[in-house]
């Protein structure tokens, strides 16, 4: 899973998972505004946070597996 003589910087983990935990806790309490443009506000919303899963694990020295869509 990890690798060898990989030091991760875990102050910068943290902040990228604190981040991704903040915003899902957003759209739950309803603080974003789901009104308008949800499917751009959710664009705008979802890939920062993929994107900080993504460097997270890469810091850790984690690869992710690609996302496969469930087509059921």
């Amino acid at each position: 899973m990890g690798n060898k003589g990989h030091d991760p910087d875990l102050d910068k983990v943290k902040q990228l998972l604190t981040l991704v935990r903040d915003s899902c806790e957003e759209a739950l309490n309803g603080k974003w505004d789901h009104r308008d443009n949800i499917l751009k506000r959710c664009e705008e919303a979802f890939q920062p946070m993929i994107d900080d899963i993504e460097e997270a694990a890469k810091e850790l020295g984690i690869e992710l597996e690609p996302y496969e869509p469930d087509n059921d």
